[in-house]
Parts: structure tokens; C-alpha cells; sequence
């Protein structure tokens, strides 16, 4: 997620709505703000396999939704989400992706 957000506010420096500073300050922000967490191999793989798969069916989705829920598949994960990002992560689980 803090990859796809770096890449957000470099299209906004190259659109001249964001300053290199600002890009950092923000970025520091989610750090100090965030828990980050390791993504295992098989997570990495299960995510890009739903990435692909809610594409077709999601508009908008993005892979830091497909992280986001190949780990929630995976364990237990404990955040604050949006109502929007909560019912993308229902519609996600429906699907069985512990089968090869």
C-alpha cells in the first residue's frame, strides 16, 4: 500500500500538485501513523491472483485492495476500514482461493 501510495503522489509531483517535500512528509506520516506488515511469498502470489480476478469484476480496485485482503484470508487482520473498502474485501472473500 505504501508503494501504490509513493507512486500516487509522484504522478502528483509530475501534474505540479505535490512538492518532493510534501511527497516525503506524507510518506513519513503513514510510517509513524501505520502498522506495516510483512507480506509472505504465498500472500504476495494470493494477491496477485485476486488482483487479476476483481479487476474484471470491481471497478477501481486496486492491488493494495488484493494485499489488503489476500491477508485478511490468511489471519486475522485488526483495522479501521472504510464502509467502501470493507464491502470490496466481502465481495473478495466470497471466492475460495485456498485451492490451487
Amino acid at each position: 500500500m505504501v508503494a501504490e501510495l509513493s507512486r500516487k503522489l509522484l504522478r502528483e509531483i509530475d501534474a505540479g500538485n505535490e512538492t518532493r517535500e510534501g511527497r516525503l512528509k506524507r510518506l513519513e506520516f503513514v510510517r509513524a501513523s501505520s502498522q506495516i506488515l510483512d507480506l509472505s511469498f504465498e500472500a504476495a502470489v494470493m494477491a496477485g491472483e485476486l488482483d487479476v480476478e476483481m479487476k474484471r469484476r470491481a471497478k477501481g480496485w486496486g492491488i493494495a485492495d488484493s494485499i489488503y485482503s489476500s491477508q485478511a484470508m490468511r489471519e486475522t487482520v485488526t483495522a479501521r476500514l472504510p464502509y467502501e473498502m470493507v464491502r470490496r474485501v466481502d465481495a473478495a472473500v466470497k471466492r475460495d482461493f485456498s485451492k490451487p
